[in-house]
């Protein structure tokens, strides 16, 4: 089961299947974690927003990525400007990031 998890966790920072497949795999896996299991990378976050800014995914959709991504206790990040602008992303509404 841990593989299953950590496989959905990296479907999930990478984008790498759609969306709502995405969604119900994480939806499937509990939020708490004593560990973080994944992390998410620079390049892994340029990738994705290089997929938005090339029209591959809509705006709402790398919102709700980046919502999915924010409150997991099992993914970290390599730094604070990664967790920052997945943050910034999920609460477009009140950070006031334009995308």
């Amino acid at each position: 089961m841990l593989k299953n998890r950590i496989n959905f966790l990296n479907d999930l920072i990478n984008f790498d299947k759609p969306l709502q497949e995405i969604s119900n795999n994480i939806r499937l896996l509990e939020w708490d974690s004593e560990i973080e299991l994944v992390f998410m990378t620079e390049e892994q976050l340029t990738y994705v927003l290089d997929k938005y800014r090339k029209k591959h995914i809509t705006k709402i959709e790398l919102i709700d990525w980046a919502n999915l991504i924010e409150c997991r206790e099992d993914i970290g990040f390599v730094n604070n400007l990664v967790q920052e602008t997945i943050s910034d992303i999920a609460n477009i509404d009140i950070s006031g990031v334009k995308i």
